[in-house]
């Protein structure tokens, strides 16, 4: 529902958003519907020719999964951890993922970027067990 709730609030142009958590409720900060803003905001700004947007899930015995991958340009190997830094020589509009990681990590969930350069960027969210159901 929150990323639903933060989707009705931007516009992301063309892109088409496919939502697959179902049922998922993550209990975290209530700035997680900014922080879904900006994750739906960062391909169409940084992800080139960004036609889809897929979110899903999976589920392990200590932890939640959330995947939010697009079919951009991807992101190089070098940039993965750096896109999250302040400071680093990334341009100066990405810093939007600072701020989704420092929200995140409040609460308690990771955030990683795993996606295959030239194939579009994952952004995959580990969620701790208790802090989702």
């Amino acid at each position: 529902m929150t990323m639903l709730f933060g989707l009705s609030h931007i516009s992301i142009g063309n892109i088409r958003p496919r939502i697959e958590t179902e049922n998922l409720e993550i209990f975290a900060d209530p700035l997680l519907e900014k922080v879904c803003q900006r994750l739906f905001e960062n391909p169409g700004q940084h992800g080139g020719h960004v036609t889809r947007i897929r979110i899903w899930y999976t589920v392990t015995s200590d932890r939640a999964t959330i995947f939010f991958e697009d079919d951009g340009i991807g992101i190089p190997q070098e940039k993965k951890e750096r896109i999250f830094l302040r400071g680093d020589g990334t341009r100066a509009s990405m810093s939007s993922l600072i701020f989704v990681r420092k929200i995140l990590d409040s609460t308690g969930i990771t955030i990683k970027e795993t996606g295959e350069p030239g194939k579009g960027a994952r952004l995959e969210m580990g969620v701790p067990k208790g802090a989702w159901r």
